[in-house]
């Protein structure tokens, strides 16, 4: 028995058509790939080569030619314009970098030529007081005169300055830091009380600023507290300034506390209790309340 299989010329020229456009899609989508796989091992080496420019150049060709009086001359119109570009950018970069650095020298404080002048020691002095009070003293050592009020009895062994500081560190701090002194015209400032202002800058807290800098060019680390402790009530200054202390001395241990005042004369206008130092400064006296 045989199968016999009949085709019309019709069918065989369809199949032929086919198998035809199969093949030629075949062939070009191999063409296309192997372009592909040969492009991406150029381009990397163009790039590698060239400069970003020049590969441009190379893949917008047309943008490589220009119409100049009507005649088509060939020129890197594409360099030209990216160089120009990344000239303004490099302009710009170049005034950013000058504007910082002339605001850094604008911003650095001015650097000082000279050192703060230190106190001049072995002046000899001389108390021109017009009407002195009575010295009242009953103890002396040297030159200096002491009053002391207390049981203990003060010998040279005890008086002789040969201290040992464990440490450096000085704290300076005001009880009464709104104490001040006579307005004038040269130095006037606004009183918020009788000879006080809470202007610092015109009361004992100002010598306690001048004492530290004295003090901090001879190498001592100085802690100078000026907050108020005196405003806006007197009473209870002691209080709020040893509560003070009391807080600075837990971060920084000190051998010496001072607490600076301004010592009051009254209404008395006969009494200047100054001193002349060397030829022609003249200075209030101090005293020092020393407690053990």
């Amino acid at each position: 028995m045989f199968n016999v299989t009949v085709l019309r010329m019709k069918d065989i020229k369809k199949y032929l058509i086919g198998m035809i456009i199969t093949i030629l899609v075949i062939i070009l989508a191999s063409k296309y790939i192997q372009q592909e796989k040969a492009q991406k091992k150029v381009i990397p080496q163009i790039l590698a080569e060239k400069s970003m420019v020049e590969c441009l150049d190379q893949t917008i060709s047309t943008m490589d030619t220009v119409e100049e009086n009507h005649e088509i001359k060939t020129g890197n119109v594409l360099q030209g314009i990216l160089k120009t570009q990344i000239a303004s950018i490099d302009g710009l970069e170049v005034t950013e970098e000058t504007t910082k650095e002339e605001q850094n020298e604008e911003e650095k404080p001015e650097e000082q030529t000279e050192n703060e002048e230190l106190a001049e020691v072995g002046l000899q002095t001389q108390v021109i007081t017009n009407n002195p009070l009575k010295e009242s003293y009953n103890t002396q050592y040297g030159k200096v005169k002491i009053k002391n009020e207390t049981e203990y009895q003060l010998t040279d062994d005890i008086l002789k300055p040969d201290i040992t500081i464990e440490n450096k560190n000085i704290i300076l701090f005001h009880t009464h830091s709104c104490e001040s002194y006579t307005s004038s015209d040269a130095y006037p400032y606004t009183p918020t009380g009788t000879y006080r202002t809470t202007d610092l800058n015109f009361t004992v807290t100002r010598v306690g600023t001048e004492l530290e800098n004295q003090l901090k060019q001879y190498n001592y680390n100085v802690v100078h507290d000026t907050s108020y402790h005196d405003y806006p009530a007197y009473n209870g200054s002691y209080t709020r300034s040893l509560a003070t202390v009391e807080n600075i001395l837990k971060q920084t241990p000190a051998d010496i506390i001072i607490d600076v005042h301004r010592d009051a004369i009254g209404s008395r206008s006969d009494y200047a209790p100054i001193v002349k130092i060397g030829e022609n400064d003249v200075a209030a006296q101090i005293m020092f309340v020393i407690r053990n």
